[in-house]
């Protein structure tokens, strides 16, 4: 027969050991079990391992299902997994927790769950559950509405309008406003002191700031189609009268004077840049 502690008191210490106990041995189980899990060795006629842990122990299917998907999540909870391994947490806290739980948060939902009930965090849990699909819901509306329109307007200038998502809106806020910063800090002083003295505004500041990102990340590999794209080389020359396209010679101008090349050299000089052909006669150019 076995015997009882005298008093209550120590009755209860007795069952808040044992129970202590309990959570320790469950925690060693789940750390079997994903071993056994991960090894695969239940791969010999069920269709996985809750359905093998319900086979051999009795333990409902769906009971199963949640203690292997536990086992695994403790892999990557070192806190909780080590407040379960010293019994200081149940079975019942420990499942609902990782549901949300995350190396980054993991502490201080230890520290609530440590101090509430098993109902407690279960409710605590699905409201945080509730809140993060509002939130990726929210995200996802996001996601879908962003647009971005460009077009010509009357006097040939080009209108952008759009909507981005706050992280995109952010990236390029952050590249306006280096870009921004370089063109003032590049600027000679003289200029630096004309766009001052215009009253330049911060809407134009930002456009100028646009044109450089453009420029800055078509420079840098961004547009992997032809150069000729982003460059103009302008070469000027002289058509004889009587002279032919195939016959034309060029003269590139020089600080030092005028040298004459061939049109094969002229065309080099272009490599594979789109050609526009300007002709200027004595009057305007057409």
């Amino acid at each position: 027969m076995r015997l009882f502690p005298a008093s209550t008191e120590a009755l209860g210490e007795q069952i808040v050991v044992l129970a202590a106990r309990l959570h320790a041995g469950t925690y060693e189980l789940l750390v079997l079990l994903r071993e056994f899990d991960d090894r695969i060795t239940w791969n010999n006629g069920f269709t996985s391992c809750a359905h093998w842990l319900h086979w051999r122990t009795g333990i409902a299917l769906g009971a199963a299902r949640e203690k292997v998907r536990v086992a695994h999540a403790l892999a990557t909870l070192p806190l909780v997994s080590a407040t379960m391994q010293r019994g200081a947490i149940s079975y019942a806290k420990v499942r609902a927790l990782t549901r949300v739980a995350t190396p980054e948060n993991e502490g201080s939902l230890l520290d609530f769950a440590q101090a509430g009930t098993a109902a407690q965090v279960e409710r605590f849990v699905g409201a945080w559950r509730r809140v993060d699909r509002v939130a990726a819901a929210k995200a996802e509306t996001r996601h879908l509405g962003r647009q971005l329109y460009t077009s010509i307007d009357a006097d040939g200038m080009v209108v952008i309008r759009g909507r981005l998502t706050p992280e995109q809106g952010a990236i390029v806020q952050r590249a306006l406003e280096a870009a921004a910063d370089r063109l003032f800090r590049d600027a000679p002083g003289e200029a630096k002191a004309e766009r001052v003295a215009d009253g330049v505004t911060p809407a134009q500041r930002r456009a100028d700031a646009l044109g450089l990102v453009a420029e800055a990340a078509l420079g840098a590999d961004l547009d992997r189609g032809s150069a000729g794209d982003r460059y103009q080389v302008v070469l000027h020359v002289e058509t004889p009268p009587d002279a032919t396209p195939q016959d034309l010679a060029g003269v590139l101008e020089l600080d030092h004077g005028a040298l004459h090349v061939s049109a094969e050299t002229s065309r080099r000089l272009s490599c594979d840049a789109a050609v526009v052909r300007m002709e200027h006669g004595s009057g305007d150019a057409v």
